[in-house]
């Protein structure tokens, strides 16, 4: 099956123009349902239609910029007013399965796409490889900035009943209505999309799937079909396809969304010109087709992060679907649980909808029929059954610093509610993840793509849906936020691993990491009150979400809780008689965050490479750039003031103060085997001496050797806060 892919607006912004189609190119149209005819006279047992077999015919997507279908049936309006987008119900949709690796689909099995069956393969598996049945779920829900479904928050069951090819059979079709009335309740699906089916008819002739479509309607399900592709295949007879034409379903046909100038189709419609609200010349109709929507042409996602223009009537059955789903949590919400069934809701799009008539300014080369229809108007639908509901605001909350020592930090909060209800708060706290951070205050996506190396630096792209701007991620794990011009001087927000350019879909839909133990969130009026436990240092996320019962707002900042590692004052080395019984040495020490400081006091036998390493924590940093300044000597740097200090063959350490290396002060004179192997240096061990004795009461060390002893010893001092700590060495000689 070839299918035409339409060259999407270049990533920096220039819309490409559509090519002029002249009527007589006949470019178009969706996968649209084929026209197998099963005998309405034929008396068929189960076994013989159920392998009856049909598929979509190979039609491809028209060249000319499709335009959003929501406005034409208030879209934005519902989403600005109602709080509804389908959460916590399900649609199960059966056609050519779903890619559920999509990122407008939830970017991973499980997700968005929290169920199916292959009734083709016969396996777990789903996936969609052929694409129509990705561009119908899309439609129908997905979670995208640039092409929003109908319920972006609905969960879709994907139940595959055609093939690669866009083949299948009415056992497969019965078979997965089977599952859906298993798994409703499970799942709580309240609608099935069928955009697939056959022939023209005028009244239902089979009984097929009667069974399962009655059932199914009885306990609530909506059953949106598509009406079929093949009024001029027909000869402009009215009539609608199978399953549409079943009293117990609710058969969809397509109309136009905007102006796309003359389409000509492959089955030899024609539309001379098109505008909003025209009924698509392909559109089969009759008395008995039960509601229009838009369904042509039809952005919506396709295979592989995808997009795809479409047209069919296949298009306008998930726009029904996804609006059947809000209109049943709508229902629910405001207390009208017992009319949520597909009876009411049919009722409810039909009352409420937009009249069209079939040949008042429809310009095409079929035979109008002058009948009157309905087009879904689902702000309008809504709207009957509840009063608009504006949901709260939260102003932006900056990131926070705090240290160790405060008990706590109060975050004002800008809370209002436009329509004056009262408000809940909450907060939950998490364990710190940037990767989390992101996505929570940008919502990214894919956008039709990587755009790998579009601005030449190896970057690639995401797209922010909370505020439609673009997001690159360098192979070193830099995320700019692309402002224009030259990537190098974009802001960056985040410094993440490689391994997110690797998959930068990691970015879309991350999880929520684990809860931050210790810390608690609290109120205070619209203060919040963050109190992280003492031990805890370094960055955690919060996330605010205010309610007024229909609708929510949520933010999300960091608190980052900074400890100062306590200053303990240098201690002179002593001298001290071997008459003298003990030395006392004061000690002094500081905590910038005013954290209780625990003193500590270790002696050890005199080493000079000992010694060394306590003052200055040395390290090798992987080269000892050995004779960097001609003198053999080799390279270490300390942890503790950042310096670099070289040792030379004769086992002289310098610290180097820049310049020469020959003008830099001696700091200690070891021996050659630490130039031979600096590590004796960097890792230089001191067993404890156990024969002094050191006591610590207050800020006061008292060093009490044995009398016979006589030489030098080392006394190392520590203080801790309890998570930092500093230290100190002296030495000792007694005479």
């Amino acid at each position: 099956m070839t299918f035409w892919k339409w060259p999407w607006t270049w990533f920096h912004g220039k819309a490409r123009p559509a090519r002029t189609l002249s009527v007589r190119t006949r470019p178009v149209l969706e996968p649209l349902e084929e026209r197998l005819v099963l005998s309405a006279g034929a008396v068929l047992d189960h076994d013989a239609w159920s392998v009856q077999r049909f598929a979509l015919d190979t039609f491809a997507a028209p060249q000319a910029q499709a335009s959003g279908f929501g406005s034409l049936i208030g879209l934005d309006s519902v989403f600005a007013n109602y709080p509804y987008r389908g959460n916590g119900y399900s649609v199960a949709v059966l056609d050519t399965g779903i890619d559920y690796n999509h990122a407008a689909l939830g970017g991973g099995w499980g997700k968005r796409i929290v169920a199916g069956y292959d009734f083709v393969n016969n396996d777990n598996d789903p996936m969609d490889d052929n694409g129509h049945g990705t561009h119908v779920a899309g439609i129908l829900g997905a979670n995208s900035a640039a092409f929003s479904g109908v319920a972006p928050g609905v969960n879709l069951i994907a139940l595959k009943v055609l093939d690669a090819k866009g083949s299948g059979s009415f056992g497969d079709v019965e078979e997965a209505l089977q599952w859906v009335m298993a798994h409703r309740a499970q799942y709580n699906i309240v609608a099935v999309n069928v955009s697939l089916g056959s022939g023209n008819y005028s009244t239902n002739p089979f009984t097929f799937l009667e069974d399962e479509f009655g059932a199914l309607k009885s306990q609530g399900v909506f059953l949106a079909t598509a009406a079929g592709n093949s009024y001029f295949g027909f000869g402009s007879q009215p009539g609608l396809g199978y399953p549409a034409i079943s009293p117990s379903t609710v058969g969809v046909g397509a109309v136009w969304t905007g102006n796309f100038g003359a389409m000509s189709w492959i089955s030899g419609a024609r539309d001379h010109s098109t505008a909003a609200d025209r009924i698509a010349s392909f559109s089969q109709r009759s008395t008995q087709l039960d509601i229009f929507a838009p369904g042509a042409l039809i952005s919506s996602t396709w295979l592989h992060n995808g997009y795809r223009n479409m047209a069919g009537t296949s298009m306008a059955t998930p726009v029904i679907a996804g609006a059947a789903a809000l209109l049943h949590q709508a229902l629910d919400a405001n207390g009208q649980a017992g009319k949520a069934n597909q009876e009411h809701i049919l009722g409810l799009m039909k009352s409420t909808g937009d009249i069209v008539v079939d040949g008042d300014d429809e310009n095409d080369n079929v035979t109008n029929t002058g009948l009157s229809f309905k087009r879904l108007d689902l702000m309008a639908a809504l709207a009957s059954i509840a009063k608009g509901n504006r949901p709260p605001t939260l102003g932006p909350i900056a990131d926070r610093t705090m240290s160790r020592g405060q008990a706590s930090i109060s975050i004002p909060l800008a809370i209002a509610d436009p329509d004056g209800n009262s408000l809940s708060r909450s907060a939950a706290v998490y364990q710190y993840s940037a990767a989390f951070e992101l996505d929570q205050r940008f919502d990214l996506f894919v956008d039709r793509g990587y755009w790998h190396n579009s601005l030449r630096a190896n970057e690639k792209w995401l797209r922010g849906a909370a505020n439609n701007k673009w997001y690159s991620i360098e192979p070193s794990g830099v995320v700019r936020e692309w402002l224009s011009g030259p990537l190098a001087s974009s802001p960056i927000v985040a410094t993440l691993d490689g391994s997110y350019w690797n998959n930068p879909t990691r970015l879309v839909n991350v999880a929520t990491p684990s809860a931050q133990a210790g810390v608690t969130a609290t109120f205070s009026g619209n203060n919040l009150i963050v109190d992280p436990p003492p031990s805890l240092v370094g960055p955690i996320l919060v996330r605010v979400q205010v309610s007024d019962g229909q609708a929510s707002v949520s933010r999300i900042f960091k608190v980052t809780v900074n400890n100062a590692a306590p200053a303990l004052a240098a201690l002179a080395d002593r001298t001290m008689p071997r008459t003298q019984s003990n030395l006392l040495v004061p000690l002094s020490v500081v905590d910038a965050d005013g954290d209780s400081v625990t003193l500590s006091a270790m002696a050890y036998p005199y080493s000079a490479a000992f010694e060394l390493e306590q003052r200055l924590d040395l390290y090798s940093t992987g080269n000892l750039w050995q004779n960097y300044s001609g003198l053999n000597e080799k390279w270490l740097r300390s942890r503790l003031n950042g310096k670099w200090y070289t040792i030379e063959p004769s086992g002289v350490v310098r610290e180097w103060t820049g310049g020469s290396v020959v003008n830099s002060p001696v700091v200690a004179t070891l021996k050659s085997m630490h130039w031979t192997n600096p590590s004796l240096l960097h890792n230089a061990q001191g067993a404890a001496l156990q024969t002094i004795s050191l006591r610590i009461q207050g800020r006061t060390l008292t060093v009490d050797p044995p009398a016979a002893f006589k030489g030098s010893f080392l006394v190392v001092v520590g203080a801790s806060d309890g998570v930092a700590s500093a230290r100190r060495v002296f030495r000792v000689t007694t005479t």
